[in-house]
């Protein structure tokens, strides 16, 4: 489970375990965010395509995060700003 060596305090094997949790659960996340954004780059942009080999599926990444995830598509962790809208706004905020 990962006790580390013997710490001899029982408080710490549970900070350690408790850590451990916090870092499962942090990957977790992280794989739930990765696998919602594949799935709206599939359903928005690339069942648009007959992809036709490795590099034509970069290019068709490459082209909607560059030309419309970053700089058109609103975000509801932005406030329902595009990316760069937000960015712009915070720029302007913070100066």
């Amino acid at each position: 489970m990962g006790y580390s060596k013997n710490l001899g305090c029982p408080k710490a094997d549970i900070m350690i375990l408790s850590e451990e949790n916090h870092l499962k659960q942090r990957k977790k996340w992280d794989i739930t965010c990765i696998e919602s954004f594949h799935s709206l780059i599939k359903r928005e942009w690339l069942n648009r395509f007959l992809i036709r080999n490795m590099d034509h599926a970069r290019r068709l990444i490459f082209e909607y995060i560059d030309t419309f995830y970053n700089t058109t598509r609103i975000h509801s962790a932005c406030g329902y700003f595009s990316l760069e809208e937000f960015e712009r706004n915070y720029e302007q905020r913070v100066s």
